[in-house]
């Protein structure tokens, strides 16, 4: 299997990853909470400044997700000023 590579970290090329490409696996580290593992270096991945309480990263998981799929079946895309 050959998985494609993300463009993050030390990356050069790459695969652009976001909110609307990556699927959820909140990941934990001693930085906070991020989306997903390949976007620990992402601030606009980040879900968390703080790995707990876990309660919170997964209700802005959820509330994200119900975002995009709520404008995906309206036939609009989600406009994201942060």
């Amino acid at each position: 299997m050959i998985r494609p590579v993300a463009l993050e970290g030390f990356a050069g090329a790459g695969v652009h990853v976001s909110l609307d490409t990556l699927e959820p696996e909140p990941t934990v580290t001693a930085d906070g909470a991020w989306w997903h593992p390949v976007a620990v270096t992402d601030p606009h991945l980040r879900i968390a400044d703080s790995p707990l309480p876990l309660a919170e990263v997964f209700a802005v998981v959820t509330d994200t997700l119900a975002v995009q799929d709520a404008a995906a079946r309206s036939g609009r895309e989600v406009f994201r000023c942060a």
